[in-house]
């Protein structure tokens, strides 16, 4: 499964709330607290497995993947865009959608596979929502995340600052998706 992204919310939280939590008045750093806020938040979101703001998500199932449903990655769901076949964009009445805010979907026997040539690929476009249900906790998660990898930049840290910390790791592991 293959998926792309296109961020229709904002982030959790702006540059100017990061700063006042770090303690920070200088400018130097904006665009590299910019770019921890986005990436932590990105990393927590594959990690935990829900989206934290709204976006649109186009998933990509190839033949290897076939299943008799598919569920969709990245609660809450919103709505479901567009359902493809191969390359054949599906009518509502040709696919069934299951679940009140993670989607399963299901195709419907009421088309022929041999109307298309590689009927084993599915494409699904749909909204999310933003997660609201542990917001405190994922906030509190990510601040901790971008401070402990600010804090890193001082000591010559050569590692990857797009990463979560085993700190971060412990406060999210209790909000998962089973």
């Amino acid at each position: 499964m293959e998926y792309k992204v296109s961020n229709l919310g904002s982030e959790l939280f702006t540059l100017e709330e990061v700063k006042s939590y770090l303690k920070i008045t200088y400018t130097d750093d904006d665009n590299l607290l910019n770019d921890l806020i986005t990436s932590s938040r990105q990393l927590a979101e594959n990690y935990v497995g829900v989206s934290l703001i709204t976006k649109t998500i186009t998933v990509f199932f190839d033949e290897d993947e076939v299943e008799s449903d598919y569920l969709l990655p990245f609660p809450p769901h919103d709505a479901i865009i567009e359902v493809k076949r191969a390359d054949t964009v599906l009518s509502a009445d040709q696919y069934q959608k299951y679940g009140l805010t993670q989607f399963r979907v299901r195709f419907n026997a009421i088309w022929s596979t041999s109307e298309i040539s590689t009927p084993n690929t599915a494409e699904f476009t749909y909204t999310t929502l933003a997660e609201t249900n542990n917001l405190k906790e994922f906030k509190s998660a990510l601040y901790k995340n971008i401070g402990e990898l600010y804090e890193m930049r001082k000591n010559g840290y050569e590692g990857s600052y797009t990463s979560l910390t085993e700190n971060t790791i412990s406060k999210l592991n209790r909000l998962k998706l089973v």
